[in-house]
């Protein structure tokens, strides 16, 4: 027969029993409801916890399973931690959120409202879930990361540092952001994207493929970059605009409308492209160079200066043969 640790004293909702399991030098002690409540029925064994500071006697949080909870964390409120999760350190689960599969939780974590996490991910450092935030798969987080609305993270995504995401924003595939960087309003990172610095992204807008941005890339709207596109310093992507490929962007350089870039394409030095305006090739645009429009060039050739081209008329007098070493000479990313 069971011998409970502790005495039973009247409206306790659970006790530690005598089973017990050794992790790290720690020595955890299996639960046992008292009562029933939410789901959960007089006399079931739960999880295992070092401590009863581990789990609150009130509200309906609960570990159950094999989860384990010890050193100085803590379950309250709603919050329930299930399966094989590991909760450690000083963190916290609060609220209704929940956790559960095989992840694993330590540092100074906090989950609150109902937030949750499962599958392999592994969460420490001062991170921080609210709402309706999910972390899942083999994600890793680490930081001072915060995640807010409905945003996700999930694959094998790799946030650290001061990363923050916001309402509906997702982080997925093998992607790593690190940094300042702040996503908004179900703007997504995906695939073998990389993300530094003080990137943010608004509004729907995507990186995904190889591409790479560091620096002060501001992206807005449903602005989109892929494949092993370049973004840096304080480049800005808005509107529909669509970079791929091999293309760079660096400088002051302003992407909008529904341009679309692609091929080596180059924009640096406040260099402008807008409105329907295609690039292909080995175009460079640089030095305050303004292309919009319904323009095609492709090609190699360099625009800079304070040219202007608007029209297709004016594209084809400066489509024309130019050597890549003078591409070159211009300072590349």
């Amino acid at each position: 027969m069971e011998i409970p640790i502790n005495s039973n004293p009247e409206g306790k909702k659970y006790i530690l029993t005598n089973h017990t399991c050794q992790v790290e030098g720690h020595t955890l002690y299996r639960i046992r409801a008292l009562k029933d409540f939410a789901g959960v029925r007089a006399g079931e064994l739960g999880g295992y916890v070092e401590q009863e500071h581990n789990l609150s006697q009130y509200g309906n949080c609960w570990i159950c399973n094999n989860a384990i909870v010890y050193e100085n964390a803590t379950v309250k409120d709603n919050a329930r931690v299930s399966d094989f999760a590991v909760i450690r350190g000083n963190a916290h689960v609060t609220g209704e959120s929940s956790v559960s599969e095989s992840a694993h939780i330590s540092g100074y974590v906090r989950l609150s409202d109902y937030s949750s996490v499962f599958g392999n991910a592994n969460l420490c450092g001062n991170v921080s879930l609210f709402d309706d935030a999910i972390v899942s798969g083999d994600a890793r987080i680490s930081g001072n990361v915060a995640l807010h609305g409905e945003s996700l993270v999930c694959g094998f995504a790799k946030l650290t540092d001061n990363v923050s995401l916001y309402n509906d924003a997702e982080a997925k595939g093998i992607c790593e952001i690190s940094g300042n960087v702040r996503l908004y309003d179900q703007s997504s990172v995906k695939d073998f994207a990389r993300i530094s610095d003080n990137v943010v992204l608004f509004n729907k807008s995507s990186v995904a493929g190889h591409a790479q941005l560091s620096g002060n890339v501001t992206m807005s709207e449903t602005s989109s970059i892929c494949d092993y596109a370049q973004a840096k310093d304080n480049a800005k992507l808005k509107d529909a605009c669509y970079v791929h490929g091999y293309v760079k962007l660096s400088g002051d350089c302003d992407i909008s409308g529904c341009a679309n870039l692609a091929g080596n394409v180059q924009i640096r030095k406040k260099g402008k492209i807008s409105g329907n305006a295609v690039l292909t090739g080995n175009i460079c645009v640089t030095e305050n160079a303004k292309i919009n429009g319904d323009v095609i060039l492709s090609g190699d050739t360099i625009v800079k200066g304070n040219s202007h081209i608007s029209t297709q008329i004016e594209a084809n007098k400066i489509i024309k043969p130019c050597s890549l070493n003078e591409i070159s000479k211009e300072n590349s990313l």
